[in-house]
């Protein structure tokens, strides 16, 4: 949690070079905020804090100073130092969405989730298409047990192009802990097609998807929900019935296939255009191709790595088929 939200501040260093001399009153001013910048990149924030101070004595209200300065205080861990900056620079310009950014980020790494959501939708008050903070709206929704809102965030995340593996990792757990399993199951199998296997995340999100598998239908759910538990349980119920003698792999890949092919067929009755097109339509056109135990092999990298990476390379034109595959099937967004 502490790293993801650092190298999110970290990008605010990117942000703060758009209007950089717009303020400064003095030639001093642009090189010390270019000297801070520098420390700040070769990890050496007390440094940069003392630049921005002697900044700040030349031109006190000038907001990017200000900014980096919490920034380089955010980095070295010291938050109760790092929020007044920021909130100085909102009270001389309250239209500054990387401010608000870094105070959702520390009110995060705090667990303060209520105002860190506070602050991501001030932001996104004025960056709405930034993908980003809507990133870390959705897990800041999610650790604050807002599972819809988390969701609906993370949708907005994925509509916006955000393609990184955690961001359907958000939308799949969202999802599952309001019961809408066959949302769940998508959003892992798509967090699979992207996420490093080797990874210590992977597996535990590998065994995620085994309790998306195997859960059983949970009573008080709301119908979708309750069709959707059913539809998976049932599916996969029947795809290994009577059969004996498999493989993991083989399991895996009739469960997905039958999951996939039943969760298309009722795609439009989950009242989400957005899945329905995005996630039913291509995992449903997925599970009709020959591509089925190849991504199998892919999801099972993360805890039967030897084997699994065997296979894949003995069978690199089954690997080439499946990139391919992905890369030529369309995925519309609604």
């Amino acid at each position: 949690m502490t790293t993801y939200h650092k190298t999110l501040i970290t990008l605010l260093l990117l942000f703060c070079t758009t209007n950089l001399f717009a303020q400064d009153k003095s030639a001093d001013v642009p090189t010390l905020i270019k000297e801070g910048r520098a420390l700040n990149t070769t990890g050496k924030y007390t440094e940069a804090v003392a630049k921005f101070d002697e900044a700040l004595k030349i031109d006190p209200n000038n907001t990017d100073v200000m900014e980096n300065k919490g920034i380089s205080l955010a980095l070295a861990q010291k938050y109760d130092e790092a929020l007044p900056c920021f909130e100085k620079v909102v009270a001389v310009n309250n239209n500054q969405p990387h401010a608000y950014v870094s105070m959702g980020n520390i009110y995060s790494m705090r667990k303060d989730y209520d105002k860190a959501i506070y602050y991501y939708t001030k932001a996104i008050g004025i960056l709405p298409r930034d993908a980003r903070i809507w990133n870390s709206l959705s897990s800041a929704y999610l650790f604050s047990k807002k599972y819809a809102q988390a969701q609906s965030a993370a949708t907005e995340t994925i509509k916006m192009g955000q393609r990184q593996a955690n961001v359907y990792q958000l939308y799949a757990i969202a999802a599952f802990f309001q019961a809408k399993n066959a949302e769940a199951l998508m959003g892992l199998c798509n967090y699979f097609m992207l996420a490093n296997p080797k990874e210590k995340s992977t597996a535990d999100t590998y065994r995620t998807l085994t309790l998306v598998l195997h859960d059983k239908p949970r009573p008080g759910a709301e119908p979708v929900a309750k069709m959707q538990q059913e539809t998976v349980a049932k599916a996969i119920a029947s795809a290994t019935e009577g059969k004996t003698n498999l493989t993991p792999i083989d399991s895996l890949t009739l469960q997905l296939t039958a999951a996939f092919k039943a969760i298309n067929e009722q795609q439009d009755q989950y009242g989400s255009p957005f899945f329905s097109k995005y996630f039913g339509s291509f995992f449903g056109t997925m599970a009709a191709t020959d591509q089925m135990d190849t991504f199998a092999h892919f999801i099972m990298l993360s805890i039967s790595p030897a084997e699994n990476a065997a296979w894949l390379k003995e069978h690199q034109d089954k690997v080439t088929a499946f990139v391919s595959w992905i890369k030529s099937t369309k995925r519309e967004i609604e």
